[in-house]
């Protein structure tokens, strides 16, 4: 009969919206039933079959009405009080340093996660001990900043505030939150520290002095530093280290570098602010020299060799060069060149085309040995010439200074 299959139809529709639109829980319960109904209409004489479907098309309505209900029930157990949030306070920075500020302010959630809406309450703030700040006319957030007035001439050197909290809602009576040490702002009577790098404009490849000073407060007697990043650092985890910029500026906009340091004091970590430090290229001087390293170089004039002289000679020109900034290379031969087949392959940089580096540079010199004895001098400077030229950078001066026995 087709009031059978109506039945059905109708039904496992029933079944359907009652499993997509009631909540969880009840869909199951609604929608098992509708199921169990179809399942019955199909084997029930017509007559039953009629009965059921006239049911159904009455319970869903009810049905309906109830998912509402469901659905609603939280909200509207709300709007009557039967389900309460919970009241608290939050703090931002529970634990604060010279200069810095902590907020605390008036919270409330229902148990779902859901924020509770707080508008219209008055909040009277009770902070032990009191500050020596205006304090907030009803506002529910307060400024707590860490002063040094709060101290002491010779200490404490830390203060813990604690917080209580009335929060009046425009209808009820007050409630009255926390209690002595539940929320609390613990004061240091110390800063973060300050950075210093001098000088703070640098060429590639230079180094400067880093340290830290603590300017307000207590200065403590140990700590520990890690500076950031650590790579531009000789030693990243001491306090008094030496910054060294990088030898391109191409990962850092405008050639600014910024750097900070952690540092660890009694179990409190102070971040410093970034420090920027100017990184930028040498000016476009070479200074180029060739040096003769052949076993002519050996003979002695006041008891020093040509060669010692030379080098002597070369260091002190490139430790006045290097104030003025500039690039240097150093092309030598007649030197112990590693796999050279005889004196006319014993030429080549000692001291790579590179910003002006005084000790690198004498580091480089003291490693030449005379060896060889033929001069391969046109060599030297050729090569001297094309390594220089190689990077195309626009030379606005370039100096090409040979030292050999005869010079």
């Amino acid at each position: 009969m087709w009031w059978q299959r109506a039945a059905v139809v109708v039904l496992t529709l029933v079944a359907g919206l009652a499993f997509i639109y009631l909540p969880i829980g009840w869909n199951v319960v609604f929608g098992g039933v509708a199921i169990a109904l179809a399942l019955a209409a199909a084997a029930l004489p017509a007559t039953q079959a009629t009965a059921i479907v006239g049911a159904v098309i009455l319970a869903i309505p009810l049905v309906g009405a109830i998912g509402t209900f469901v659905g609603n029930s939280a909200q509207f157990a709300r709007q009557v009080g039967w389900i309460k949030p919970t009241y608290g306070i939050g703090i931002d920075h529970p634990v604060v340093v010279l200069g810095q500020t902590a907020h605390a302010t008036f919270i409330g959630s229902y148990p779902n996660g859901d924020k509770a809406n707080l508008d219209g309450f008055q909040c009277n703030w009770q902070l032990s001990p009191t500050l020596p700040l205006p304090q907030p006319n009803g506002e529910c957030v307060v400024e707590i900043p860490d002063v040094q007035k709060m101290f002491q001439t010779a200490g404490p050197a830390v203060v813990t505030v604690s917080i209580v909290l009335e929060a009046k809602p425009p209808n009820g009576p007050a409630i009255r939150i926390g209690n002595p040490n539940q929320y609390t702002v613990t004061m240091h009577n110390i800063s973060a520290p300050s950075i210093t790098i001098s000088p703070a404009t640098l060429e590639i490849g230079q180094t400067a002095s880093a340290k830290i000073r603590f300017l307000t407060g207590v200065v403590p007697s140990i700590y520990t530093c890690s500076w950031m990043p650590p790579e531009l650092f000789q030693k990243p985890d001491d306090c008094d280290t030496t910054f060294v910029a990088p030898e391109s500026t191409g990962r850092y906009r405008d050639g600014v570098v910024s750097v900070h340091v952690a540092v660890v004091t009694n179990g409190l970590t102070l971040k410093t602010d970034e420090f920027s430090v100017s990184v930028q290229q040498p000016p476009a001087r070479l200074y180029d020299f060739v040096l003769d390293a052949t076993d002519n170089m050996a003979l002695v004039n006041r008891g020093v060799t040509l060669f010692d002289n030379a080098r002597k000679d070369i260091a002190s020109q490139i430790a006045r060069f290097g104030p003025r900034g500039g690039w240097l290379s150093i092309t030598a031969f007649g030197h112990d060149v590693p796999k050279a087949a005889n004196d006319c392959d014993r030429f080549g940089q000692v001291y790579p085309l590179t910003p002006i580096k005084p000790q690198a540079a004498q580091t480089a010199l003291d490693g030449l040995h005379m060896v060889g004895h033929v001069a391969p001098l046109a060599k030297a400077i050729d090569a001297a010439v094309v390594f220089c030229f190689a990077p195309n950078i626009p030379w606005k001066g370039y100096l090409v200074i040979l030292r050999s026995d005869h010079s």
